[in-house]
């Protein structure tokens, strides 16, 4: 026992700890894609405990994005622009770039000459074959309803996504579900893909306040489902007011619907106005409020006070508000798809997304139940069940992360580590 205190102790003077580098994505454009990133730093920083086995640091694409990693940075090595750490456009640099591009096979010299001067070991997503990265594709939605985009973005997706399979050691995807859509469209990506199933943090300073204040705020009802998807054809927002047209007025009177996320699809730019139309043409617009895109606070807000999370999707990647309906331990109503299946939440309550009538069985089920609203012990104890399946996102992530890295073992027997 002493000979290999001694080694780690060794190891830890000659070999220089790791330091993952995580580019964000997302943004005002993409608020899921930033939420990603910010639960990917979260899981990191409860591996790495109070010993700091590794680094972490991360690149933003704005000042504006800056904000919301402050709470982290105490936490990170460096939190900064991805423009601040790269050289400058100068004739000298574009000339080397080019070089690099043309003759050396680099992907973006500019960005990988930066994160060598930063001493990482592990970017992430990065697209790299000459530098230790993995890329992240969300998911391929356009293989399955291409209808939900325009030709020439489902063209760009394609192209990108090529090339993300070409020039990446290895490709992160959310799901087996989207690991096998990668396989079949990318056939070289085989043997190169992992799947990395994400998990969710909830700002701790959130749980401790009322959030039957944020309802007041907002004045909504007592009891109501909630729903938090922008609205695009393959959310399926219509499939929840045709089952409501379909209850009777005594089981519409005791429902109630509260819609969160952005009402505007760039891709689909009438969608929403169809939507609003529909509302009033079925005759449900007492049952349902709208409220667009609001802070994350007061989404988690909603959700903590809700009865139940509805997730009516007719394709995902990898659902962030079936994972933080998950971790507060909250009733869901899923569309019964292959995600939704791999996701497995344990109060899922499945249903044909296809069907109206199928949803208008279960929303009267559920009705009958009679749930509760908040329930600050049954949320407790569902995020202390939750921290296992965090830990497990934390633990597959580093596995990626240091696959190569001489300190990986040890790393990977972080006492964070051991609960899973």
């Amino acid at each position: 026992m002493g000979l290999q205190k001694s080694f780690a102790r060794w190891l830890d003077i000659v070999v220089e700890k790791p330091h993952i580098v995580i580019i964000a994505t997302g943004g005002s454009f993409w608020p899921g894609g930033r939420q990603y990133t910010l639960n990917l730093l979260q899981a990191l920083v409860l591996a790495r405990g109070n010993d700091y086995a590794f680094d972490v640091s991360v690149l933003v694409s704005g000042e504006g994005e800056i904000i919301h990693y402050e709470n982290l940075r105490p936490q990170l090595r460096l939190c900064a622009k991805v423009e601040n750490i790269q050289a400058r456009w100068s004739i000298v640099n574009k000339a080397r770039w080019r070089i690099k591009r043309n003759l050396a096979g680099w992907y973006n010299p500019r960005l990988e000459e930066a994160l060598l001067r930063m001493g990482f070991t592990f970017a992430y997503p990065a697209r790299s074959t000459k530098l230790p990265s993995a890329e992240w594709i969300p998911d391929f939605q356009y293989k399955h309803f291409p209808d939900g985009s325009n030709p020439i973005e489902i063209e760009d997706r394609k192209r990108d996504f090529a090339a993300a399979v070409r020039f990446s050691e290895r490709v992160v995807l959310s799901s087996a579900c989207a690991e096998r859509d990668c396989h079949e469209l990318f056939p070289q990506s085989v043997g190169h893909t992992s799947v990395l199933r994400f998990r969710v943090f909830t700002n701790q300073a959130w749980l401790a306040c009322d959030p039957t204040e944020t309802v007041r705020r907002y004045h909504l009802p007592s009891r109501f489902v909630l729903i938090s998807n922008m609205l695009a054809p393959t959310k399926n927002h219509a499939v929840v007011i045709e089952a409501l047209a379909s209850m009777s007025a005594a089981e519409r009177s005791r429902l109630h619907f509260v819609c969160t996320g952005d009402v505007y699809d760039y891709r689909n730019p009438d969608f929403h106005n169809g939507f609003l139309a529909k509302i009033h043409e079925l005759g449900v617009r007492d049952c349902i409020s709208v409220l667009g895109l609001i802070p994350k606070q007061d989404q988690v807000q909603l959700l903590r006070a809700a009865v139940a999370y509805l997730q009516p999707s007719l394709f995902e990647g990898w659902n962030t508000g079936v994972e933080e309906a998950h971790s507060l331990g909250k009733p869901i109503l899923l569309s019964d798809i292959p995600v939704h299946r791999e996701q497995a939440p344990p109060r899922a309550i499945y249903f044909d997304p296809r069907s109206a009538s199928n949803l208008a069985t279960r929303l009267a089920e559920m009705i009958g139940k009679d749930l509760p609203t908040f329930d600050p012990a049954a949320e407790r104890q569902a995020l202390k069940n939750y921290a296992l399946f965090q830990i497990e996102f934390a633990k597959r992530f580093l596995e990626i992360a240091t696959a190569d890295h001489p300190l990986a073992e040890r790393i990977l027997s972080e006492p964070a580590l051991e609960q899973s």
